[in-house]
């Protein structure tokens, strides 16, 4: 059994040493892991923080620009608490020796990533060289709203009672059944404030990524479907199992995982993803702090 009396964000001691015995670059790169962990989870999971909504802000008297600010603080904290979540997730599921589970969290960490790189490009490209026009203001605004609240599923129709649930039931079974792949596309049952597919965030971030010296051209695309594969019912997963303890004639699934599957894991899938990936989420955290600082010149003054 794990020892559970040490910090949540510290890896197992034992499992650790079994991992890496006397290899000092892979016991630092655990402690580098660990560090990140207990970080993220203090600046954005362990405290409350307070956000305007726009009906106090037009009580209070505040301007366009204070609803700007207040609604980048709100996609700054909400993808740091996730990432924050994540992280935790996997360092626990890790310790526990449940791969699918640290793949799962992993990826998420990667697609939050994703997720913040390609809207902190939007909203750069979106900042105007001098002053705000209406049309500008108006573009920031549904960016905004898209990037906090935009969603792939219709959650207003879904929390309806009667018809309005069984309308979206009805939209999914038609969608299910079109043949033709762009019709089906143009046909899902998506909200009005459809958010951007995943995979074209994870896209963005591999050209953001691909000069990174601990990445790559490829790295990210490489990296994003090796964790699906072992997310999804597919020969990821299997291997996962079936690489556990094999014998000479047949394969041995459970009870556990072994130590050296563990190592293959870290040293193969953690290691190179975890440092590289968080820092670069960091970085668009703090560039997102960093664009509410360049609102000078409130729209309502003009």
């Amino acid at each position: 059994m794990n020892d559970t009396t040490h910090n949540p964000f510290q890896f197992d001691p034992h499992l650790v040493q079994a991992i890496a015995a006397d290899a000092a670059e892979i016991l630092d790169s655990f402690r580098e892991v660990e560090e990140i962990v207990g970080d993220v989870h203090q600046t954005y999971y362990e405290p409350a923080y307070e956000i305007p909504r726009i009906e106090k802000i037009a009580r209070d008297g505040g301007s366009l620009i204070d609803l700007f600010r207040a609604e980048l603080l709100r996609f700054h904290l909400l993808q740091g608490r996730r990432i924050a979540e994540h992280l935790a997730d996997f360092v626990c599921e890790f310790n526990r020796r449940r791969l699918l589970a640290c793949t799962l969290a992993l990826r998420a960490v990667l697609e939050v990533s994703a997720a913040l790189g390609y809207y902190v490009a939007k909203f750069e490209a979106m900042l105007p060289d001098g002053e705000w026009s209406d049309e500008v203001c108006d573009e920031f605004v549904k960016l905004l709203d898209k990037a906090v609240r935009g969603s792939r599923f219709d959650w207003g129709r879904w929390a309806s009672d009667g018809s309005d649930r069984q309308n979206l039931r009805d939209a999914y079974d038609a969608w299910r059944q079109i043949k033709d792949g762009k019709k089906k596309r143009e046909a899902e049952p998506t909200p009005e404030l459809t958010q951007v597919n995943v995979q074209t965030m994870v896209e963005h971030l591999a050209n953001e990524m691909g000069s990174h010296p601990r990445c790559g051209k490829g790295y990210v695309e490489t990296t994003y479907c090796l964790l699906s594969d072992m997310c999804h019912p597919s020969v990821g997963a299997t291997l996962v199992a079936l690489l556990n303890e094999p014998a000479d004639d047949h394969d041995i699934i459970g009870p556990g995982v072994s130590d050296s599957l563990m190592a293959w894991y870290w040293v193969e899938v953690v290691s190179p993803l975890v440092k590289p990936i968080t820092a670069f989420a960091q970085e668009r955290l703090d560039k997102i702090i960093e664009i509410g600082g360049k609102f000078s010149v409130s729209p309502d003054e003009q």
